[in-house]
């Protein structure tokens, strides 16, 4: 039996609106930072372009068949619902890809972040996840277009011989959960072991946990299939997904933004001090204007027990080293990695 309520259309082209504007402008923000630092762009950025470009596309459908959704008078009966079904179970389709390619771009980071010394098992562990979420997404495509025999009776028959396709989805979102409750989890152990103080500790697992609004929208889906799995709630099903994808790639996204805070911060900063000069009448400091943002205050956060040094003026030792505040793009040796505003990296014996 198919639900049906067209009260739940304009709320569908909000979230839908809402979270394509949000995503679109997450993943600008991202390519941005990764130009402010002058870092070679990696396959974490190009899997998260084409998720976004997934992702789009199901809004898209989502947002055409909504727009028929609000017309509807007669229930399943009417040929304007059989409209929505037929771009819903597309969107359905596409959904799949979008998830997969935001939690492998996700993997990836974590890869181009721990890739060397004891961190390589993070890695590791990353691409076992990455090889066991293709596994998951092509299944699901696959299953999704047959879900009903024949699919055309997905939005043609008004009692379609369909799988329960509540149940089918709660399997499937107990499965994504769990992908994404070990990414989550993945890097924690490892950032506790670092040797630097609890508060900057609990502030790097913080950043690795912006992602559990993406959990908590997956648990609230599986909730909504719960109550009833004999049931087709395409105008439920849709409300939610459009917040739990999108949720997905805005917190993707929001690992590689520390380019983007530092030179806020370093323009603030400069504002201040250059008002400050004119106000009275001081001079400012000349070694702070030789390169403008390029010649940044950098700290790092030392990971070494024994105060190592690496002779680049980076603290280093055999466990590896962490940039957290930087934009140290300019040094002697010019920029380093792509990933220095969040990167751990095994010291040059």
């Amino acid at each position: 039996m198919t639900a049906v309520n067209d009260s739940q259309a304009p709320a569908i082209l909000a979230t839908a609106s809402v979270f394509t504007a949000l995503s679109v402008l997450a993943v600008i923000l991202r390519f941005v930072a990764r130009r402010l630092k002058r870092a070679q762009l990696g396959w974490d950025d190009w899997a998260i372009l084409a998720a976004l470009v997934m992702f789009v596309l199901c809004e898209g459908l989502e947002m055409t068949g909504a727009k028929a959704l609000l017309h509807v008078k007669n229930g399943t009966e009417d040929p304007n619902y059989r409209t929505y079904a037929k771009y819903i179970h597309i969107y359905g389709i596409f959904y799949y890809p979008a998830i997969a390619l935001t939690n492998i771009s996700i993997l990836l980071l974590y890869r181009r972040i721990f890739d060397t010394g004891w961190f390589k098992r993070v890695a590791s562990l990353g691409l076992l996840l990455i090889v066991l979420q293709i596994i998951w997404a092509i299944p699901g495509a696959l299953v999704e277009i047959w879900v009903c025999n024949p699919p055309s009776s997905y939005w043609e028959s008004l009692t379609p011989k369909c799988i329960k396709f509540g149940t089918y989805w709660i399997v499937l979102m107990v499965t994504e959960l769990v992908f994404e409750a070990c990414m989550l989890l993945l890097p924690i152990s490892e950032v506790l072991k670092l040797q630097f103080s609890l508060r900057r500790r609990l502030s790097v697992c913080g950043i690795f946990m912006l992602g559990s609004c993406v959990v908590i929208a997956g648990i609230i889906c599986i909730v909504i299939y719960y109550c009833d799995p004999g049931a087709l709630q395409l105008d439920k099903d849709a409300f939610w997904l459009n917040i739990h994808a999108g949720i997905a790639i805005v917190s993707a996204c929001l690992p590689t933004y520390k380019p983007l805070v530092s030179s806020a911060k370093s323009k603030i900063s400069a504002y201040g001090t250059n008002n400050s000069g004119s106000g009275t009448g001081s001079v400012a400091d000349p070694c702070a204007q030789k390169g403008g943002s390029r010649y940044e205050e950098s700290r790092f956060v030392d990971v070494d027990p024994n105060n190592g040094n690496n002779g680049y003026g980076r603290k280093a030792s055999s466990k590896g080293w962490m940039s957290m505040d930087s934009v140290d793009t300019l040094r002697d040796g010019g920029p380093r990695d792509g990933e220095e505003d969040f990167r751990l990296t095994g010291s040059q014996s």
